[in-house]
């Protein structure tokens, strides 16, 4: 391959993955809250398989571009493939795949980073991130093409303000979406990668000052390595930047948005005035938390309840779904209950977010199409298994299938149950611990 055909090739993957970032991420730069609509329109198409891979091809196209300098091959590649597992780690788990739980739930339990990132950054984190994200990809397309046009020692441009532009633009792709979504395993590897890169920057600068002798020295004495002196944030290349990050932390810092702060407000009055006071099969209070948590961590959208009684955990699973912009199936077979949580959506302000059935569950679950990627069954235990046999195939990878009640081993149906599901391998199962009445939640890790 000639030159010409290499840089052309360079060239494009640059430019498919500035574009591809635009196109998925260009509404969260201005605020946008829940999930991104072309994200949520492509994943229609590709599913959501396909929306993970398609952002580790989009952030490892920038590994192409990197004028790595040869001074140890092999050091690039390790410091490519800790960029790479940073990409699977982060994109498996922000689109509902949490390996951590498949990896760590035996030992620990599953800190949930998402809800305690939101609740600590508000929107701020997401717009920030998604900014800094931003001006890392740029930062490594202009180091790109400064280094690629160069006949010696690049000291000008964007090498003006600091000696590593792209791997200073790599710590903000890390970092930005470390802020915009933060998980387990992305934190633990975040330090890794930077010492990998750290390193690495090193090493090339040894090598420039082999190459290059008295002239690298006083380049490297006038400019800092990765962070631009402060008098120089005030040119025109970080004002760009450094504005609109401004700007998300004066709409975005520990706010949610307006519509969800009343929803928030008015499903929380609710719930508290009518704590203790829930019967007719309803599920514990702190059940519904559980239930609320598992759907917001893993970005659920498309989610069937099976026995709704008078609608607490119904409320609780509609409460996050509508901060992930996703929406509820829930069937009862009984009217009368069935009235009754009707008028309890409406009182907690959930209505927009909740289809409710009234049906025989034994019929109606077999009719729908699907797909779901967040199941929770507490209807006639007996059932639980056939529920689960119908709906496993309807589920998502990285969906999960919960259950309630399997503690109580007495009850028929229960044990069958438990068995059935930890004996399927493409399926991981835990039973929550903080549940008196135990919830069973089941990730579903391949179709077969």
């Amino acid at each position: 391959m000639n030159a010409r055909t290499k840089d052309r090739i360079l060239i494009g993957i640059g430019i498919f993955g500035l574009v591809g970032f635009l196109y998925l991420y260009l509404a969260k730069l201005f605020g946008q809250h829940g999930p991104p609509p072309t994200s949520a329109f492509l994943e229609k198409y590709i599913g959501r398989n396909g929306i993970i891979i398609l952002n580790i091809l989009i952030f490892a196209s920038f590994l192409a571009i990197l004028p790595y300098r040869r001074t140890s091959e092999k050091k690039n590649w390790k410091s490519a493939g800790a960029f790479v597992g940073f990409l699977i780690a982060l994109f498996t788990e922000m689109f509902g795949f949490p390996l951590a739980v498949y990896i760590l739930s035996p030992f620990i339990d599953y800190p949930k980073l998402v809800p305690i990132s939101r609740h600590i950054f508000g929107s701020f984190g997401m717009i920030a991130g998604t900014w800094l994200t931003l001006m890392g990809i740029v930062l490594v397309i202009l180091g790109w093409r400064k280094i690629h046009q160069a006949q010696g020692l690049v000291t000008d441009g964007i090498y003006r303000y600091i000696r590593h532009p792209q791997y200073a633009g790599l710590f903000c792709i890390i970092l930005g979406w470390l802020l915009h979504w933060p998980t387990l395993l992305t934190l633990i590897i975040f330090p890794i990668l930077v010492f990998v890169y750290y390193r690495l920057a090193v090493s090339e600068e040894n090598a420039l000052a082999q190459n290059f002798g008295e002239a690298f020295e006083i380049y490297k004495r006038q400019t800092p390595r990765f962070f631009p002196r402060p008098g120089n944030l005030f040119h025109l290349p970080w004002i760009i930047f450094i504005l609109p990050l401004c700007f998300s932390m004066r709409t975005g810092f520990c706010e949610e948005p307006p519509d969800n702060q009343a929803l928030d407000s008015k499903v929380k009055m609710f719930l508290e005035n009518r704590k203790g006071s829930w019967h007719d099969w309803n599920i514990p209070y702190a059940d519904g938390k559980v239930l609320y948590d598992l759907v917001l961590k893993n970005n659920y959208k498309k989610a069937l309840e099976i026995g709704t009684s008078t609608g607490l955990s119904t409320i609780w699973i509609a409460w996050a779904l509508s901060k992930t912009g996703g929406r509820l199936i829930t069937i009862e077979i009984d009217e009368g209950r069935y009235k009754e949580a009707l008028a309890n959506f409406k009182e907690a302000g959930v209505s927009d977010y909740i289809d409710a059935r009234l049906a025989n569950a034994h019929e109606l679950v077999e009719k729908l199409k699907g797909p779901f990627d967040f199941v929770f069954s507490d209807a006639d235990k007996d059932w639980y298994k056939n529920y689960f046999i119908a709906l496993a195939p309807k589920l998502e990878i990285g969906g999960c299938f919960t259950a309630h009640n399997v503690r109580n081993t007495g009850m028929e149906g229960i044990s069958e149950f438990i068995d059935y599901i930890t004996g399927l391998p493409n399926f991981k199962t835990t039973i929550d611990k903080t549940s008196g009445a135990g919830i069973s939640i089941s990730y579903k890790m391949a179709q077969n």
